[in-house]
């Protein structure tokens, strides 16, 4: 559990650079043990293929839906402990309301949710350096 900023600073840092822009290649599969549910989408470019991947077991790729939910979690915990501004606040709702509109229009996660979900990464880590 997340006692402080420097936790919740940690912890945005590593969604933001530890996991991974691109889907996962071959080399990924046979390392991690991910088990691939369409082998023939994956592409070691950041380009996010047409088509559903479904991945199981490890890997922290952006493109997964709990990446988002832990943008989500570390930004509400991280204000219940009064540790973000106004501002902050305001950007994280324009961020929720793109997740919540124009997100679900299309099925699967493309690389403008990912720079999104990298924009505001980026303002709660400047926040919490503070």
């Amino acid at each position: 559990m997340i006692k402080n900023r420097k936790g919740y600073l940690e912890k945005a840092r590593c969604l933001r650079y530890e996991w991974k822009e691109n889907l996962p290649t071959m080399e990924d599969v046979k390392k991690e043990g991910l088990i691939p549910f369409e082998i023939g989408l994956f592409d070691s470019s950041v380009k996010i293929p047409e088509g559903v991947v479904v991945i199981t077991s490890r890997g922290n790729y952006k493109v997964r839906v709990s990446w988002f939910h832990q943008i989500y979690s570390t930004f509400a915990l991280a204000k219940l402990k009064g540790l973000v501004s106004e501002d902050l606040i305001q950007k994280y709702e324009k961020f929720r309301e793109y997740m919540e509109v124009d997100f679900k229009k299309h099925p699967l996660t493309n690389q403008e949710d990912i720079r999104r979900g990298n924009v505001f990464l980026d303002d709660l880590i400047l926040e919490l350096e503070k």
